[in-house]
Order: structure tokens, then C-alpha cells, then sequence
């Protein structure tokens, strides 16, 4: 009995340890997300994004940003 005992609490230590790493490694990409008033937009929450909070951009929202002003300079230099 005590055999199963060991192996649960050594289970749970394991799976504890392997949740912390992956929060740990995630947190940045996470916080990111978190921290973009463009996702927040996109979700119909924006009058719910805190004023304290400074604003950084998610990468798939970053790349979107860039993709206009690329489309954008493409058309300037065409009208030129």
C-alpha cells in the first residue's frame, strides 16, 4: 500500500515539475499575448484593458503591422 502511495506523490512531483518548466519557458510569449490592446480589439474587449498595463504587440499582430507599411511603401514608390 504504501508502494502506491510513493508512485502517486512521485507522479504528481513530476507532473508538477514539467507544468512549471513549461510556464517558465512560455511566460514571455505569454505575458506578450496577454499584454497586446490589438488582441484585445480583435476580442471586443478593449474598454477592459487595464491603463497601468504598457503595450507590446504579439507577434502575429507585429507582422501584420509590418505587412501593411510593406504594402504601403510598395504603393508610395508606385505612385512616384
Amino acid at each position: 500500500m504504501m508502494i502506491i502511495y510513493l508512485w502517486a506523490i512521485l507522479f504528481f512531483l513530476v507532473m508538477f515539475g514539467q507544468s512549471a518548466l513549461l510556464i517558465w519557458y512560455s511566460w514571455p510569449v505569454i505575458r506578450r499575448m496577454v499584454h497586446c490592446p490589438w488582441c484585445w480589439q480583435s476580442c471586443h474587449i478593449m474598454k477592459h484593458y487595464p491603463a497601468r498595463w504598457s503595450s507590446s504587440m504579439c507577434p502575429h499582430h507585429a507582422q501584420r503591422i509590418r505587412a501593411q507599411l510593406a504594402l504601403r511603401r510598395v504603393q508610395r514608390l508606385a505612385h512616384s
